[in-house]
């Protein structure tokens, strides 16, 4: 569809006369083609049409205000309604976990004290350990003990016992 044959302008038309204006002219497209002209085409038609539904748009719009304001409010019940029951949650976790941590804190210490005790006790036994075995005398290991043994028993006259005699 082309402008010669056609009297009606269309955008495609509009656009190769502005394009080509701005080709053929330095200073740029000629007034009555230009984009504010097109602009202002476009944009008085849609302001009317917007002003004429003003009175229909009005009552739509503060229906949906309304539908949106009620749903937001049923779902801001919800979350508040979560919310608090989460806070009272989290707050029974608190004290529970402060609970706990005194009582391992009173275990722990119940712990370090008898650790402490069990410390002095084996102090004291090895100084008790160690004053017998300075009175004693020398020490002599269990395996020197038993080769003492064994050289006096097959030393001494010692006969095995024979069976039917």
């Amino acid at each position: 569809m082309s402008l010669a044959t056609d009297q009606s302008p269309t955008l495609q038309g509009l656009r190769a006369t502005a394009g080509d204006a701005c080709l053929t002219k330095p200073g740029g497209a000629p007034p009555s083609v230009s984009g504010r002209g097109i602009r202002s085409l476009t944009i008085a038609p849609l302001k009317a049409i917007w002003r004429l539904l003003k009175p229909i748009r009005q009552p739509v719009m503060s229906r949906v205000d309304q539908h949106i304001a009620t749903v937001l409010r049923a779902d801001l019940n919800v979350l508040s309604d979560q919310l608090n029951k989460f806070a009272v949650q989290t707050a029974q976790a608190q004290q529970q976990s402060l609970i706990a941590m005194r009582e391992t804190n009173i275990f722990i210490e119940g712990l370090v004290r008898e650790v402490a005790q069990l410390q002095e006790q084996v102090q004291t036994l090895s100084q008790a350990c160690t004053q017998l075995a300075v009175s004693a005398g020398p020490f002599t290991p269990w395996a020197d003990r038993d080769s003492d043994r064994q050289a006096t028993i097959s030393s001494s006259r010692f006969e095995p016992y024979e069976i039917g005699s």
